[in-house]
């Protein structure tokens, strides 16, 4: 499995079997990612980009999530599969990029 950095860092830091008593939901769990780990923030969406392009089904994705750490069920909060939910925060990480103020 290729280096996926950022992704280990957000899936298996920040979306551990712990997230909810640490970040209260995966939202809070996204956004401390972002907050706290700035080298690795802005490669994120394209480690998602890259992640769901070599997974060619949702079980293939499902899988290679669990591998790089990930214990959030997304489809368990009304997400219609991983690939919905990983889109999802890619957008929500840029958006915290583009509107935290600069260091």
């Amino acid at each position: 499995m290729k280096s996926w950095n950022s992704l280990k860092t957000l899936l298996g830091g920040y979306l551990h079997e712990d997230f909810a008593d640490f970040h209260g939901n995966a939202w809070g769990a996204v956004d401390a990612f972002v907050q706290n780990q700035p080298e690795y923030a802005p490669q994120l969406r394209r480690q998602i980009t890259e992640l769901i392009s070599a997974s060619p089904s949702e079980a293939d994705l499902e899988r290679a999530l669990v591998v790089l750490g990930l214990n959030y069920l997304p489809t368990a909060d009304g997400w219609d599969s991983h690939r919905t939910w990983l889109l999802a925060v890619a957008d929500r990480v840029d958006q915290l990029l583009h509107t935290s103020p600069a260091a």
